[in-house]
């Protein structure tokens, strides 16, 4: 449920952010947001070409309508607004005896609404505003959770798997626009503002660096900070913390396994990452690459240890 609701707020935002480039940007930049978004989804666009057409607004604006219809409301894309927020129901549906009356109505009403639409509904009027609103409902269903669920395993697995998907999409976002907007070309600024957005980590970033969006800094920001919610440092160090909690004093080999994933792809942020060469585009996409493969890693020892874990039948 955590992980599906994680994925429907990125895509959201994602969407959120494009629709910035089409209603501000020259077509260029608005094929370009495209591309960072498939590359980093690993999906093939349906129906669209993804090539600007010069002085053309209304092949582009067909192409948008086909790409955001892909994005939010194609029931074969797995990625598709409307199928995560269906799984994320149907999770919670399966655990509703312990499940809260806020928590379960915020989903399930979010579902109904969206389920309801479809892209020609919303089209004509403020599409942009849909995706907000679909953004901050997830938001408003995370901050219930917060609020509102019992500080026991069930909450800890909830926060893993929230994290979990989080550093996945965060790399997966990061390794596509480094692709397209590579780091020593400062002449794609405007698109580091907006790989902020995305990340909802702007206004910190401001606060505390400037309105100059460098794409050393924004890397930095994004892949090191300890304090910024939505940063590679911070997701991994909460799942180390609720690897903690939920395994207790037990010492089973997949508790060890995970163990040393996560101390080893933390150990890459807090000494590899401040030392990396500054510019180097391919090693810091390697970087990505390692420790999306090792919280791939974690991932699948979870699954093991407390989900797919064989039965024994003891005899007698």
């Amino acid at each position: 449920m955590s992980r599906y609701l994680e994925r429907a707020g990125h895509i959201s935002r994602l969407l959120e952010t494009q629709f910035d480039l089409i209603h501000d940007r020259p077509a260029s930049d608005v094929e370009l947001g495209w591309r960072r978004i498939y590359r980093s989804l690993g999906r093939t666009p349906a129906g669209a070409n993804l090539m600007p057409v010069q002085d053309d607004d209304n092949i582009m604006l067909l192409d948008a309508y086909t790409l955001v219809d892909d994005l939010a409301f194609e029931p074969g894309n797995p990625d598709a607004l409307i199928d995560l927020l269906g799984n994320a129901r149907e999770n919670a549906r399966q655990i509703r005896n312990i499940l809260n009356h806020e928590i379960w109505s915020t989903l399930n009403v979010s579902f109904l609404d969206m389920k309801s639409k479809r892209l020609k509904d919303i089209w004509s009027g403020q599409p942009q505003e849909f995706f907000i609103a679909s953004s901050v409902a997830v938001r408003t269903f995370c901050g219930i959770a917060d609020a509102t669920m019992y500080r026991d395993h069930g909450w800890h697995f909830f926060k893993l798997g929230q994290y979990v998907e989080r550093i996945q999409l965060t790399c997966a976002l990061l390794d596509a626009h480094i692709t397209l907007f590579p780091t020593n070309d400062h002449h794609w600024e405007i698109h580091w503002s907006d790989l902020l957005g995305v990340c909802v980590a702007r206004a910190a970033f401001r606060r505390l660096q400037s309105v100059e969006c460098q794409p050393g800094k924004v890397l930095d920001f994004l892949i090191g900070d300890s304090r910024l919610t939505n940063s590679i440092n911070y997701g991994l160090g909460e799942i180390q913390k609720r690897l903690e909690v939920i395994s207790g004093n037990s010492d089973t080999g997949s508790k060890n396994t995970a163990a040393w994933h996560i101390g080893r792809t933390r150990a890459l942020i807090e000494f590899d990452w401040p030392v990396h060469e500054k510019g180097n585009d391919t090693s810091i996409q390697n970087l990505l690459k390692q420790i999306r493969t090792d919280v791939l890693e974690i991932d699948s020892q979870i699954n093991n240890t407390y989900f797919n874990y064989p039965i024994e039948f003891k005899s007698g």
